[in-house]
């Protein structure tokens, strides 16, 4: 085995250090101080810490264990899934423990098998075993029980994204160069010929549990609806359409801040609901926010807004169906009328941490295992809507404080 260069661990180790201390004290100073500049500090004081402890850890590890342990990372889906499917984390008592023997005589499963997945995930910190023969929880599998959404997390990844993940590379190699969604690690994972969100519409709580999870995704700090109201100046614009705006909580944030804006969510889901969707409005807003059922690919019906906002939209699909959904909206566009994207945006390699890009190429595997879809840089952002129509004209790239999506602006100059 090479050993690692003593000057890179040194190096690494004071690194850690210093950041492990100044995060230490952003943890103090932030039980008096709830300042923005404190909490964006805080945050990113973390990430550098989380980022550097990685680098460490594989500099000792070294290239062959750090591969290895790569590989053997998918035996951490092996006891999540347990967790999901047996309700590992109801029926070990909140307070206390529970015997393996109990545990699956409870579950139904033969307990050899049981104790050992359970013994695997305490070493992921999943469980312990404080007294020989007896699980209790831990914090880390205490958060399913405090965030119940977290269950629907944990049976997506498991139920939905790892079978795709793992028909990801077949699909390239079944389907060549494709950009049609239903070529994905999901529709082979299914043994189907159709996109995934087709083969959830004939599944019901499958798709339940994926809205679900979805919500819960979406509803994470760093991705809130309110964002959005400082990314652009609303001052001047009385109708907006929030194109595959789903239940309104984009347009619920703009019309609660700008008290003159009309906003207009169009989405497929609504198409047979939009009295039951508009129930979700609260009452003081209804008369600005409407609901409309609209296909994206189909041409644009409101001819008069000033902005039309896309939110995570562009990601689910390949640059030829987004270059198409783009060209559906330029029949309504007026000169000047802006569009929006609230969207990631992902770095250049080598302009921010391993593990800040980590996280987003993250989203960008997972896009291309379900949907044949993709996360994208900003010169990619620049080809669709060059390849949509040149009339289309950057206006700025934003970027919010606590934000992880990029608010891109396009003129369209008509």
């Amino acid at each position: 085995m090479t050993s690692p260069d003593p000057s890179l661990v040194s190096e690494l180790t004071v690194k850690v250090a210093n950041q492990a201390a100044r995060y230490a004290d952003f943890l103090k100073s932030g039980e008096n101080d709830q300042a923005p500049v404190v909490a964006k500090q805080l945050s990113e004081t973390r990430l550098e810490l989380l980022g550097s402890t990685r680098d460490l850890h594989n500099i000792v590890q070294g290239p062959f264990d750090y591969v290895r342990d790569e590989l053997a990372g998918h035996c951490n889906l092996i006891y999540l899934h347990a967790v999901y499917k047996f309700n590992l984390h109801k029926v070990v008592p909140l307070d206390g423990d529970i015997s393996y023997q109990e545990l699956a005589r409870i579950c139904k499963v033969e307990e050899d098998k049981l104790r050992r997945i359970i013994r695997f995930a305490i070493t992921r910190r999943f469980f312990q075993e404080k007294r020989e023969g007896y699980v209790s929880h831990t914090a880390e599998s205490k958060v399913i029980i405090s965030k119940p959404e977290m269950f629907d997390y944990v049976g997506t990844i498991c139920e939905e994204m790892w079978p795709s993940a793992i028909q990801a590379v077949p699909a390239m190699i079944k389907w060549p160069g494709s950009e049609e969604r239903k070529h994905s690690g999901s529709a082979l994972a299914n043994g189907s010929e159709l996109a995934m969100f087709d083969i959830l519409k004939d599944h019901p709580e499958r798709a339940a549990r994926f809205s679900r999870f979805m919500n819960m995704f979406s509803s994470a700090p760093f991705f809130r609806f309110d964002f959005l109201c400082d990314a652009y100046d609303w001052s001047n614009v009385t109708k907006m359409v929030d194109v595959g705006g789903g239940h309104g909580g984009q347009a619920i944030a703009l019309a609660q801040k700008f008290t003159s804006l009309h906003c207009v969510v169009q989405d497929l889901a609504v198409i047979d609901t939009e009295n039951e969707a508009s129930e979700r409005i609260p009452v003081e807003l209804r008369s600005r926010v409407e609901f409309q059922g609209h296909n994206f690919f189909s041409e644009q019906p409101i001819k008069d807004a000033d902005v039309y906002h896309f939110r995570w939209i562009f990601h689910d699909w390949s640059d030829k169906d987004c270059v198409a959904i783009l060209r559906a909206l330029i029949p309504a566009l007026k000169p000047g009328a802006k569009v929006i994207i609230s969207e990631g945006v992902i770095p250049r390699p080598g302009t921010v941490s391993r593990y800040v890009e980590g996280t987003m190429r993250v989203m960008d595997l997972v896009m291309m295992e379900l949907n044949n879809g993709k996360e994208r840089d900003m010169i990619q952002w620049k080809n669709l809507f060059e390849t949509a129509d040149e009339r289309f004209s950057l206006e700025a790239v934003k970027k919010v404080e606590g934000s992880r999506l990029s608010y891109i602006i396009y003129n369209w100059t008509g």
